[in-house]
């Protein structure tokens, strides 16, 4: 297919506190770019200024006291990139961008280059970096496996082969050299985001916002309090014509405004942005990459004589059957999903035959339990779980590197936040995979006689 030129460019194709203004590009400190684009409001009249944030670049502060649902930028559609959302969005939309760069074919098909976009231009000079930041796209075999958490290697290796894969598409689309390329995937899949009835954007000045993780307990008890509460901080405009951004929560002046990207763990900021996160309450670690394997592990380590079959249905029919199979910090009932998910395979056949979906506001989604069981014997299932999860933690731990190894690497590594190395940021993560291990065994053992 050839690539067309429609609204918002969309096209097709097949295959800490903030640093003082001075740092800031001069067409974005003093609004330049933000008029030539018809951001509204008009540059100066709304609630944001824009800072540089020490390792996370450039961010957003609130000029006054912000509460949840206030409008804090819009930008037309006219000067946004976008693709349709599927498989190869990412690519189509980091073609996209090369294009309005001058450094692709045209829009409409003719012979020769799409023209250069002068505020695409600017925009990128100004506001993107001039290498690509995520792990995924620059960390080789060696450096994946540093991380030693056998899913999250496993996942960050296929995410990485899929990144590269759309890096070389997209440099053979556009014609240009395989390092261009993976700098326009980077940019598409740490500042893009998916926009219902659109697809696939890249929002100039929205792209701005740092990111705040958000646990699913955490957005559905905000849902539960406003019904109205968004899934996201972007939205189309009412009109259609523009993309609009809102704040998620009460902001005070002179605090960061920040948004949920919508990546949750910890191994997935690393992935696409390149850092570890300050603070994650959304963090978890997955014991169980699907119920299949769940059933099996459970199977295998209790030498268990029901049959696995009618679980296995069970967990994969149920509503959240996608829901990471995790461990997440904090209190127990923040791990219902995984808990409950084990006590199904767990369960002698009268005992499974009680289970229904119940809403578990630790998870933030339903899990399925059996609170019609006497409390003994649901007490019972609950401590076998915990034993089991115990068990694969401590097995995990036996081979991972020790924690005082970890703490030596950082620190002969150290180095200002703009420039850590991949060694410091591998050890910075096994040591929060051993403290959010750790710290699940503790509280296993103190609250498992609680209900969740």
């Amino acid at each position: 297919r050839k690539p067309s030129r429609q609204r918002g460019h969309r096209i097709s194709f097949a295959a800490a506190a903030a640093s003082e203004d001075i740092d800031i590009p001069a067409s974005l400190r003093h609004g330049t770019l933000w008029t030539e684009l018809k951001v509204q409001p008009p540059w100066g009249q709304g609630s944001l200024e824009l800072c540089r944030f020490p390792g996370r670049g450039f961010g957003w502060r609130a000029r006054q006291a912000l509460k949840e649902g206030d409008l804090l930028l819009s930008v037309p559609l006219s000067n946004v990139l976008v693709a349709p959302l599927g498989p190869d969005s990412e690519a189509e939309l980091a073609a996209s961008l090369l294009q309005v760069l001058g450094q692709g074919p045209r829009f409409d098909g003719a012979p020769g280059k799409e023209p250069v976009d002068e505020m695409w231009l600017a925009y990128t000079n100004a506001a993107f970096p001039e290498e690509a930041g995520a792990a995924a796209l620059t960390w080789d075999e060696e450096d994946i496996e540093a991380l030693e958490w056998p899913p999250v290697v496993g996942e960050f290796k296929e995410y990485a082969v899929h990144l590269l894969q759309s890096a070389q598409r997209v440099a053979e689309y556009t014609g240009t050299s395989f390092e261009l390329g993976k700098w326009a995937v980077n940019a598409v899949v740490s500042r893009s985001f998916s926009v219902e009835g659109l697809g696939r954007a890249l929002v100039p000045f929205a792209d701005l916002f740092n990111d705040r993780p958000l646990a699913p307990a955490t957005w559905s008890a905000r849902r539960m309090k406003n019904p109205n509460y968004p899934v996201t901080a972007w939205s189309l405009s009412a009109d259609g014509r523009s993309l609009e951004m809102q704040a998620m929560a009460h902001v005070e002046a002179g605090e960061e405004v920040t948004i949920c990207y919508g990546e949750e763990a910890t191994a997935e900021v690393l992935a696409v942005h390149g850092y570890l996160p300050d603070e994650n309450e959304a963090d978890y670690l997955a014991l169980f990459s699907s119920p299949s394997e769940l059933v099996d592990a459970v199977a295998h380590i209790c030498e268990l004589n029901h049959a696995m079959e009618p679980r296995l249905e069970k967990l994969e029919a149920a509503t959240n059957a996608q829901a990471a199979l995790a461990i997440r910090p904090g209190d127990l009932a923040l791990s219902a999903h995984l808990v409950s998910s084990i006590e199904v395979a767990l369960a002698d056949d009268a005992d499974f035959k009680e289970f229904r979906e119940v809403w578990s506001p630790g998870a933030g989604h339903s899990v399925l339990a059996a609170r019609t069981l006497p409390f003994e014997r649901r007490m019972a299932l609950r401590k076998g779980a915990l034993d089991i999860i115990r068990r694969v933690i401590q097995g995990a731990l036996a081979n991972m590197s020790p924690a005082n190894m970890d703490e030596q690497e950082m620190f002969s590594e150290e180095r200002e936040a703009t420039s850590r190395t991949k060694a410091w940021l591998a050890a910075g993560f096994r040591l929060r995979v051993k403290k959010l291990l750790a710290d699940f065994l503790d509280h296993s053992v103190q609250l498992e006689d609680l209900e969740m």
